[in-house]
C-alpha cells in the first residue's frame, strides 16, 4: 500500500485563514485552532457531516474515509463515518476502497477471508459469507460487503485478459483454420497423417493452459507436416526436431525457455524441489510438482491466485475452498493436471510424427531414383 500523508486533528471543522502575502503568491493556508496545514495542502472535512475530524491532505488528493456500513455511506449525510480511523488522501492514480487507497496495480475486491470492520464492530468474512452475508443471529443482510486492495494477480487485469481470453480465442480460430487446410491439402496417406491430426486434437485443449505457446507451435508443425510437398520433407523434419528439443526442456538459437512462452511442460513436470540447508535437492513428489506448475501458471497468467491470507490476514479465498490452495481456475491443481495429461499425449503423437517424417525423408531419395529408372526404361 502506498504511503499516504494525513494528519488527524480531532477538532472542529477547519477554518480558512488567508494571509495577504500568501494570496499574492497564490498560496492559501488553512488552519484549525492554530494548527495550520502546509501551503500545498488542504484541511478538509468533506464527507464528514459530524465534523469531528479534519485532515491535512495534498491539494490534488481526494479524501478517503471508511463508513459505518462500508461502501459509499448515504445515511444521515455521511454521519456514519468511522471515527476510529483517520481519513486518507488518495492520489489521482489511486482508488478509495473502504478507507484504504489502492495503487494503480491493485484492485478493490470483495474480501472473502479475514476480519473486517462493519457497524463499529469486527466480524470474520468467512463466517459472514457462510451466513449469506447476514448479520449474526439476524436476518438483516449486510448492506455492503467488505472490500480490500488486492494484488494484481487476484483480479482480471489487462495482462490476464490478453492471456485468458484473447490468446485462447485466437488459438481456437487458428486450430480450426489449420485443421481445414490440412484436411483439404494433405499430401500423405491417412496413416501418415494420423500423428499430426492427433497433435492438433490434443494441442487444442492446451490452448486454455499456460502452455499455450507449445500448443500453437504444435498445431503449426502438425499442419506443415501434412501439407508440405515431398521436396520440403527435410525442412519439415528439421523444424520438427528443433521444436521437439525445446519441448522436452532444451534450448536453441531459435527457442529458449522463457516465462513469456509459458515455458515447457516437461521442464516443469520434472523440476526438482528446493535445495535444503545441507545442499541436498530432495526428490519432488507428484503433488509438489503439480503445485509448482500451478504456481508458474498463476505467474504466467498474472491471475488465478489467492492472496496470502496467512501473511496479510485477509484475502480472496472463499470459505468453501481448501485453505491449502493457492490457485484456482485455469491454474487449479485439477486443471493443471488435466493439461499435463494432454500435453503428454500430444508429445507421444509428436514423437510418432517425427518417426514417420524421418522414414519418409530417408526413403524419398530411393523412391525418386526408382521413379527415374522406371521412366528411362519406358523410354
Amino acid at each position: 500500500m502506498p504511503a499516504t500523508r494525513s494528519v488527524l486533528r480531532p477538532v472542529n471543522p477547519c477554518l480558512r485563514n488567508t494571509m495577504a502575502a500568501d494570496v499574492k503568491m497564490g498560496f492559501t493556508e488553512e488552519s484549525s485552532r492554530g494548527s495550520t496545514c502546509a501551503f500545498d495542502e488542504k484541511c478538509t472535512t468533506e464527507g464528514v457531516a459530524n465534523a469531528t475530524l479534519s485532515v491535512c491532505l495534498p491539494l490534488d488528493n481526494e479524501i478517503c474515509v471508511r463508513y459505518q456500513y462500508l461502501g459509499k455511506d448515504t445515511e444521515a449525510g455521511g454521519a456514519g463515518m468511522d471515527t476510529t480511523q483517520a481519513p486518507k488522501g488518495c492520489r489521482s492514480t489511486e482508488k478509495c476502497c473502504d478507507g484504504d487507497c489502492c495503487s494503480w496495480n491493485e484492485g478493490c475486491m470483495t474480501q472473502e477471508s479475514g476480519s473486517f470492520f462493519y457497524n463499529f464492530d469486527s466480524f470474520m468474512a468467512e463466517d459472514a459469507a457462510r451466513n449469506d452475508w447476514k448479520m449474526p443471529g439476524e436476518s438483516t443482510e449486510i448492506k455492503n460487503k467488505p472490500r480490500q486492495c488486492m494484488n494484481q494477480n487476484t483480479w482480471m487485469n489487462a495482462t490476464a485478459g490478453l492471456k485468458v481470453i484473447v490468446l485462447p480465442v485466437f488459438g481456437i480460430l487458428l486450430a480450426a483454420f489449420c485443421f481445414m487446410q490440412a484436411n483439404k491439402n494433405k499430401t500423405g496417406e491417412m496413416s501418415e497423417n494420423m500423428g499430426p491430426m492427433l497433435m492438433i486434437f490434443f494441442s487444442f485443449w492446451l490452448l486454455f493452459s499456460y502452455h499455450i505457446m507449445v500448443a500453437l507451435l504444435s498445431i503449426l508443425i502438425a499442419t506443415a507436416t501434412m501439407v508440405a510437398p515431398p521436396a520440403w520433407t527435410s525442412w519439415v523434419l528439421f523444424f520438427q526436431i528443433l521444436f521437439f528439443w525445446w519441448t522436452i526442456g532444451g534450448s536453441s538459437f531459435f527457442l529458449t525457455n522463457n516465462a513469456l512462452y509459458g515455458n515447457n511442460f516437461i521442464a516443469d513436470m520434472v523440476a526438482p524441489g528446493p535445495v535444503s540447508a545441507a545442499g541436498i535437492t530432495p526428490v519432488t513428489n507428484a503433488y509438489d510438482q503439480v503445485n509448482n506448475m500451478a504456481s508458474k501458471c498463476a505467474t504466467y497468467f498474472n491471475f488465478f491466485a489467492y492472496q496470502n491470507v496467512a501473511t496479510l490476514g485477509t484475502g480472496n479465498l472463499k470459505y468453501m475452498s481448501n485453505p491449502a490452495r493457492t490457485t484456482w481456475g485455469y491454474c487449479s491443481l485439477e486443471f493443471v493436471s488435466f493439461g499435463a495429461t494432454f500435453a503428454v499425449f500430444s508429445l507421444l503423437a509428436y514423437f510418432a510424427t517425427i518417426v514417420q517424417t524421418t522414414i519418409r525423408c530417408l526413403t524419398s531419395g530411393d523412391s525418386s531414383r526408382a521413379s527415374q529408372a522406371l521412366t528411362a526404361a519406358k523410354v
